[in-house]
């Protein structure tokens, strides 16, 4: 078994865009007309391009590109307005007044090429800053207290109750927010579900935001004790203007595939012998196809049965400064399942290694497991989820295979062993961090059947009187008579 750590970030990026409808005027419009209060709506675009899909947003997966985010629902923001302060971590002297668990959702464009994200009510940039708005026309505010500080999640769940921050449905594996009235960092609550059917959650850190209406830009800021960039103290912009959430992955996982490649977390892969090492795959007589795989963090007892253990399954995830408050520690489970069949398990096997529901012959069968590391998975699927900042536990994984060896002289044409392998994992308690993938290669080792032969002398059998046995028997043929 290898174990590799990876970092990998999240290539989804996402924008709050600013922009003017017809009734709106620009700010070089507004110095012509004595001042006019000008109200700019914060609107949703995107850049990425991709195809127009639907969901709900407690759809099971890992959220790898725009489509993922948009089937699932799209992402909620909370928007803080400052003032003339800058935002800082652990503040206790504001509240998410401008926007709270705002849902923004995507809607592809007529041609498919990209999308949109609206949301409703509008909200509209604070004009009251002591930037110019124009070089030449130089209309200013005059107080300097239009920051707005924004944070985003994903995938969006509705509050039941915002006063207490408690979520509609907590299928997403999200249980809540901080209220609606607390003064603070914005929080999400997580909860991973024990039967492996866990949604991903992302968090919106600072991509590239655009400037000021005098052309000053705005980057994002990593706040004290903060994970990364995010986007704070942000004043009007210009009408194209964007606020950029750039979402990473605000859990650790082990299995599942990267963003924008096929690399899966979960390989497998065959060990053979010398003596065997040019037998598999589609050329030889030797195939090796996988029925099931099930890795957990149940542990098997004393009585062989399989134990629960105590593990970090909860947290409250900080959305200013990406930290996380791991919850305490209980027993539980996290498992997941990859098998043959859609209809079991969280998981189905890739179809070049999976086990067939029927076997007519060996040229049917897949080509199975070989010397090359194969994904595991038949497409992205369910990772196992862990809490970052909690420690990796033990896992147990089972696989069930079966390996055929193509021969005419046996009734069926080949051989057939099932093999059922269990095996501990122990991390050696490896943290687990923010946004990183943990990969496993399930490596079976195979054996060939050896023979040696020598042939031996013959034995002289000795006489006795053990009546079981033959004694060696004089025979006389005739016998000869001597004198008396």
């Amino acid at each position: 078994m290898n174990k590799v750590i990876k970092f990998v970030p999240a290539m989804i990026a996402l924008a709050l865009a600013g922009c003017s409808q017809s009734s709106d005027l620009t700010g070089e419009d507004q110095a012509n007309t004595n001042k006019q209060e000008v109200k700019i709506p914060v609107n949703m675009t995107t850049y990425q391009a991709r195809a127009n899909v639907q969901g709900r947003a407690g759809t099971a997966g890992s959220i790898n590109s725009v489509d993922d985010l948009v089937a699932k629902g799209g992402f909620g923001v909370f928007a803080y307005q400052t003032g003339s302060k800058d935002y800082s971590a652990a503040q206790t002297e504001f509240y998410p007044d401008f926007m709270y668990d705002q849902r923004v959702s995507g809607t592809a464009s007529s041609d498919g090429s990209s999308y949109t994200w609206d949301y409703t009510p509008k909200k509209f940039w604070p004009n009251d800053n002591t930037v110019a708005d124009n070089s030449t026309n130089n209309a200013t505010g005059v107080k300097n207290t239009g920051k707005v500080s924004f944070f985003a999640y994903a995938p969006y769940v509705a509050t039941s109750d915002a006063t207490k921050g408690t979520v509609e449905d907590a299928t997403s594996g999200i249980t809540g927010f901080s209220a609606n009235g607390t003064n603070g960092d914005p929080t999400v609550s997580y909860t991973l579900p024990s039967d492996g059917n866990v949604v991903d959650l992302l968090w919106g850190t600072a991509g590239s935001n655009g400037t000021t209406t005098n052309g000053t830009a705005q980057a994002g800021k990593t706040l004290s004790g903060g994970k990364g960039a995010v986007n704070v103290d942000l004043t009007k912009m210009k009408t194209d203007g964007k606020i950029q959430f750039v979402f990473k992955h605000a859990l650790a996982k082990l299995g599942g595939k990267s963003s924008g490649d096929d690399v899966s977390g979960l390989l497998i892969k065959a060990d053979p012998d010398i003596d065997i090492k040019d037998q598999l795959g589609t050329k030889g007589p030797t195939k090796i196809t996988v029925t099931d795989i099930t890795i957990t963090t149940d542990q098997p007892g004393t009585d062989g049965n399989l134990v629960a253990q105590s593990l970090v399954n909860s947290g409250i995830f900080n959305l200013a400064t990406g930290v996380w408050t791991a919850g305490k520690a209980e027993t539980g489970t996290v498992k997941t399942e990859i098998t043959n069949s859609k209809d079991k398990g969280n998981a189905v096997l890739a179809d070049a290694i999976a086990e067939p529901a029927t076997v007519s012959s060996f040229d049917n069968l897949p080509a199975g497991v070989t010397e090359t590391s194969q994904n595991v998975y038949k497409e992205e699927t369910n990772p196992m989820i862990f809490i970052p900042g909690s420690t990796l536990p033990k896992l147990y994984v089972t696989i069930t295979y079966t390996v055929r060896t193509k021969d005419e002289n046996v009734k069926n044409g080949f051989t057939s062993t099932v093999n059922v392998i269990s095996k501990v994992i122990d991390f050696n308690s490896k943290t687990v961090e923010l946004n990183k993938r943990y990969t496993l290669t399930l490596i079976l080792g195979l054996t060939s059947v050896k023979f040696e032969a020598t042939v031996s002398d013959w034995e002289k059998a000795e006489s006795g009187t053990d009546t079981k046995t033959v004694d060696n028997t004089d025979v006389y043929l005739p016998i000869n008579v001597k004198d008396a």
